[in-house]
């Protein structure tokens, strides 16, 4: 468990003091990043939760959302989405996507 200056805190696995494995990152704000951590960010799967209700489940890479995801809005709206080093690229709207379904392979 580490908290921060800016009043995040951690909650999960450590490799030589830097954040790895699966792991909880909570912002003072109420947003909410629960999946892989690398050499201290987030890398891999996760799910970014808004303290609005939006949520993102998808892959990370070097703390930013890159590659595939569905982005779930505050109402309910779900979008196959795809991202470049934190850039959406890519969004459809679909509302049969099956959320069972875990990244990178959707």
């Amino acid at each position: 468990k580490r908290t921060f200056l800016d009043g995040g805190r951690y909650i999960g696995n450590f490799v030589n003091g830097e954040e790895n494995g699966q792991g909880i990152y909570l912002w003072k704000n109420g947003n909410r990043y629960n999946g892989e951590w690398k050499r201290g960010k987030m890398n891999g799967c996760g799910i970014l939760t808004n303290l609005n209700g939006e949520r993102y489940e998808g892959s990370f890479y070097e703390g930013k959302k890159h590659g595939k995801g569905i982005y779930i809005s505050a109402l309910g709206a779900k979008y196959l989405t795809e991202y470049w080093d934190g850039q959406l690229v890519s969004s459809e709207k679909n509302l049969e996507l099956d959320l069972k379904k875990k990244c990178p392979n959707f």
